[in-house]
């Protein structure tokens, strides 16, 4: 090979090697560079993976048996008829309802607008977040890609926070709840969960709120409106609520919406039907629906098919629902051990259907007569004076009470002609430092809240009407208090509130109105209550805490407690005498009573008193004497024990109830004589309770809980609470029996207002010492009711003791049982006997004498042995009343019988002569009320004896 030949193969190889080496360390290069790709992509996997793992551990976890739980819901409250009264209003209306109820257009118009992909992917969307991720690297916001799964679980785990770790939670959980409920369990949820504006939560809640109908009968061009709104609620919600002075003249105003006492307007919103016709589009893209449908779809009328549900219009007050939802509360504590905002929870936000007992018709009816209750009590229309109210007033006009202290204002006193709070000269000063310095029972503080004085008015009902002005919270720290009424305001709380006063040309100090708010409606006075009870079950049939039967009033009925007055009596004094050695026909002697202090109390309510009486005529005729006296040998903790056993005190806490023992207050408390013998309770009793006590005596002398509703269920259908009712046996039924008859005589003696034309009554009046409050509690054979009269206020008096609450309380027992057949008591049963007793001793009379008798019913083994010689008769001289001597003309001679009293003569024979007998001392049967009068010589006229006088002479201000 020549030289040039070897040099130019030379040449080649070396070229050969150079490629070689090249392409060798292209190589390397190459194998770094993926080498470090995956390097830096596993480490970047492994960084994410931790991050996901550490994000997961912050997930909630997916409970499948609890999904509907954390939907929140709207309760109801039906009445015993399973109708409608209430749907409990929410942050979220919502009513569940089952796939298998909605139609498929609405699935499909959901699914095609929302999740194309839903029944191809189990959760999440691989192309959905493909998708989600361009628009996120080239359009620079995180976007789209969330299946109908991920929202589900957005919406009831997650906020919506715009972060990475809120996506990757989402992703994860849509993956768990679709794995854990399927397809079909996601799809049930997400379309009762979705918000779809107008407070609706859900297709049911948005089918009857947009179009007043359930969610199975929407058409195709409805459910796609539905479907239309999910994308913005705020900006395609069929129609939007505005105030009135916000409707423009091109609005199209669909309706008027009331919204808690508020009217707005609903006016129609065009915007969605541009959104309507893309989800139109996409349910035929999608082969959803066909062309015909389609076209169909498109031209529907939209305005015509938005009818606005208005909810249910109320038709009775919140006063027994009210009571309802407290009830229901407290036994969901008391079962589930919940905490109270827990239970509350539960009955807004837990979807509940609660079965109460109302009747509506009779809470209808009774609410009638408290609209109308100034016509109803006959309340005099005119004169210097409200109706029922006894005033005292100042030469201002102002109300006051017997210390003259201002209790009300009169309007122009306290507030001027722009609603200006009023605070006269002398009554303040302002500082060098700009405070204010405030000395004026027309202004209080507590804290750092400021009250303001109330005023009152006179309708055009004459009806006294009593106006409150809220208080103002100053920050704290910005008051000094020297008393309740004398008060320094820091000059920094002014820096804020610099409007809050000014000073008057007159020298007068005005604090704005923006800062209080003014009762101007006011509240009608007396007020009243009234709770009806079925005793048999102790279900509450309807109860009203109010004259006033809108809106949400204050429920005097089982908030208020009141002193109960000679209410009491039956329960804590006679009851218990009862059953520890008293009959009907024990005598009792009205005679001056001394208290600890050597003071001549209680005084009656008539003057005077009447010596010995019976223990039925005791109760009948409300002697206060008596009462103190029976009480004092029945004992104060017997009588204890037999308010718990009416449901009064509870002994199992006792702080849950109004009575007021020596352990929770030892200076004032609730166990004495005046108290438990007249009613004068510290914090009073209140209507509900009052009336559950008396329908044991009603119910055959058993107790049973007043209860408002028979059971709870939850949106399954599924009975969660039941109505679980203490029972407590009081009394036995032949004491019972023997009550009932006594409290029978009070409407026909001393209440006559509430007696019934052919169905039995019974009951007991009470009137607290000076006249604040009016109360008769009773029962027929069908319900048992309680009915007060009263003002709020308690120092304002009413005018009469004439037992208004007896009034009202016939007026409302006739309503309440005009269609019930005319029915008696029950009557004795073999245990039951009667005798012949005198009506003032209680002791036997001979059947051939008539004095002072009347026929009384006697437990058997408890009737008297003895026989009454308690009455002597004598000849007077009727010229001058005295005794008639030998000199007396027998044409003057009379003959007259005296009371003497229980063992004022011993003898265990009855008297064997008959005397005339006085008009108070008449034989009277109970069962036919006929009177007998027979006469008899009496044998001698030894001693003079003074004449029984029974009628009082005043029944003013006191206990009745």
């Amino acid at each position: 090979m020549s030289y040039s030949e070897n040099k130019k193969e030379n040449s080649k190889i070396v070229t050969e090697k150079k490629k070689f080496n090249i392409f060798k360390i292209i190589f390397k290069a190459l194998n770094i560079t993926i080498l470090s790709i995956l390097m830096i992509g596993t480490a970047i996997t492994g960084m994410m993976a931790i991050s996901f793992i550490d994000v997961i551990k912050e997930t909630p976890v997916v409970d499948a048996s609890r999904m509907n739980e954390l939907m929140i819901q709207s309760s109801v409250i039906l009445d015993k008829d399973d109708n409608l009264v209430e749907k409990i209003e929410n942050l979220e209306n919502r009513t569940l309802v089952s796939l298998s109820d909605m139609p498929k257009h609405l699935i499909d118009a959901f699914i095609s607008t929302e999740d194309e992909r839903f029944y191809s992917h189990k959760g999440v969307d691989p192309i959905g977040i493909g998708k989600s991720f361009i628009d996120t690297v080239f359009g620079g916001r995180l976007r789209g890609g969330s299946t109908i799964a991920q929202q589900l679980a957005r919406n009831m785990y997650l906020s919506s926070e715009q972060k990475i770790e809120r996506k990757l939670k989402e992703a994860y959980l849509a993956l768990k709840i679709t794995d854990s409920i399927k397809r079909e369990g996601v799809l049930e949820a997400y379309l009762n969960r979705v918000f779809l504006g107008q407070h609706s939560y859900g297709v049911q809640a948005a089918s009857q709120g947009y179009f007043s109908k359930d969610v199975k009968d929407l058409t195709i061009a409805e459910s796609a409106l539905l479907a239309a709104i999910v994308q913005s609620p705020s900006n395609f919600s069929l129609y939007k609520t505005l105030k009135p002075e916000n409707v423009t003249e091109d609005s199209i105003v669909i309706s008027d919406v009331n919204l808690s006492g508020q009217v707005y307007k609903a006016v129609y919103n065009p915007k969605v039907l541009d959104r309507q016709k893309y989800v139109l589009k996409k349910m035929l893209e999608l082969k959803k629906i066909s062309q015909a449908q389609y076209d169909e779809a498109v031209n529907e009328d939209v305005l015509s098919a938005i009818k606005p549900n208005l909810g249910i219009e109320r038709e009775v007050s919140t006063y027994f629902t009210e009571l309802v939802k407290s009830q229901v509360a407290d036994k969901l504590v008391e079962k589930y051990h919940y905490s109270k905002d827990e239970a509350w929870n539960k009955i807004y936000n837990g979807g509940l259907t609660i079965h109460s007992t109302m009747d509506q018709t009779i809470q209808k009816n009774i609410e009638n007569i408290y609209e109308n209750f100034s016509n109803v009590m006959n309340m005099p229309k005119w004169g210097s004076t409200p109706a029922y109210v006894s005033w005292q007033r100042d030469n201002y006009g102002n109300i006051v009470n017997d210390k003259k202290n201002i209790v009300f204002y009169t309007k122009n006193n306290l507030l001027s002609s722009e609603n200006e709070i009023i605070i006269p000269k002398g009554e303040f000063s302002i500082n060098e430092d700009k405070s204010l310095k405030i000395n004026s029972n027309r202004l209080y503080v507590y804290e750092n809240v400021i009250s303001v004085a109330s005023y009152y008015t006179v309708n055009e009902n004459n009806n006294l009407v009593t106006h409150g002005i809220g208080n103002f919270e100053i920050p704290e720290n910005s008051v000094k208090v020297e008393n309740a009424n004398s008060f320094e305001i820091n000059s920094s709380v002014f820096n804020d509130y610099k409007d809050f006063y000014k000073v008057g040309d007159d020298g007068n100090l005005y604090l704005s109105s923006k800062y209080f708010q003014i009762d101007e409606i006011g509240t009608l006075q007396p007020q009243s209550s009234c709770v009806v009870m079925d005793h048999h079950t102790g279900k509450i049939v309807a109860i009203v805490g109010g004259r006033e039967t809108k809106g949400n009033p204050l429920n005097r009925a089982y908030r208020v407690p009141r002193q109960p007055g000679s209410t009491i009596k039956p329960l804590a004094v006679y009851t218990p005498a009862l059953d520890n050695g008293y009959t009907a026909a024990t005598a009792i002697e009205d005679a001056p009573h001394y208290n600890e202090k050597h003071e001549l109390w209680p005084k009656n309510w008539y003057n005077g008193y009447r010596g010995w009486q019976t223990l039925r005529y005791s109760i009948v005729h409300s002697i206060n004497v008596n009462s103190v006296k029976t009480l004092k040998e029945v004992g104060i903790e017997k009588s204890k024990e037999y308010l718990a056993r009416f449901g009064i005190i509870n002994k199992n806490n006792e702080l849950s109830d109004t009575f007021v023992t020596r352990s929770e207050s030892i200076d004032v408390n609730d166990e004495t004589l005046a108290s438990l013998a007249l009613g004068a309770f510290t914090r009073g009793v209140t209507n509900l309770n009052m009336t559950g006590a008396f329908s044991a005596i009603a119910n055959s002398g058993t107790y049973i809980e007043p209860i408002s509703f028979t059971k709870v269920t939850d949106s399954t259908g599924k009975v969660v609470l039941e109505a679980e009712q203490r029972e407590n046996k009081v009394t036995s039924v032949e004491n019972t029996f023997i009550m009932t008859n006594i409290l029978s005589d009070v409407p026909k003696i001393s209440a006559p207002t509430a007696k019934h034309p052919t169905i039995d009554v019974a009951g007991k009046t009470g009137t607290t010492e000076e006249v604040q409050d009016s109360w008769f509690v009773g029962f027929s054979p069908y319900y048992t009711m309680g009915v007060w009269i009263g003002f709020d206020n308690a120092t304002l008096k009413l005018n009469e003791n004439n037992n208004q609450a007896a009034t009202l309380w016939g007026i409302i027992n006739k309503e309440i049982l005009k269609d019930k057949e005319p029915k008696k008591f029950d009557g004795p049963n073999e245990n039951i006997i009667q005798r012949l007793v005198s009506s003032r001793s209680g002791l036997l009379i001979n059947g051939s004498s008539k004095v002072n008798a009347v026929y009384e019913y006697f437990v058997k083994g408890t009737e008297p042995k003895e026989y009454d010689n308690s009455y002597e008769t004598v000849l007077i001289d009727s010229r001058n009343g005295k005794l008639a001597t030998n000199l007396t003309p027998e044409k003057y001679i009379i003959e007259k019988t005296f009371y003497v009293g229980p063992g004022a003569k011993d003898s265990e024979k009855p008297p064997t002569e008959l005397s005339e007998l006085g008009d108070d001392e008449k034989t009277t049967k109970p069962e036919d009320d006929k009177n007998k009068k027979t006469t008899t010589k009496p044998e001698d006229n030894k001693n003079k004896k003074t004449e029984d006088k029974t009628k009082p002479k005043d029944d003013k201000n006191n206990n009745n």
